[in-house]
């Protein structure tokens, strides 16, 4: 079994089948990306910091080092030409 098949099964799991069915009818070949759980606020917070406070990540790092696209870096750090 392949990795997206066996997160396809634990899908199924947790859903259940009648939901699960229903997903794939409504997302059907389109890839979907579950961004983890935690405090958004901490998070971006941590963006600014490493942008501001000495580390000067580029909005490529940033977006590298916290798995979000340039441009919603640009929207965490207003005021920042693009």
């Amino acid at each position: 079994m392949t990795k997206n098949q066996r997160k396809l099964v634990r899908l199924m799991e947790t859903v259940g089948d009648d939901k699960f069915f229903e997903l794939l009818d409504t997302f059907n070949g389109e890839t979907i990306y579950f961004t983890p759980c935690f405090n958004i606020q901490a998070r971006n917070e941590a963006i600014r910091k490493d942008w501001n406070e000495g580390k000067g990540l580029t909005i490529h790092e940033l977006s590298e080092k916290y798995q979000m696209s340039k441009s919603r870096i640009y929207d965490i750090l207003p005021l920042i030409e693009k």
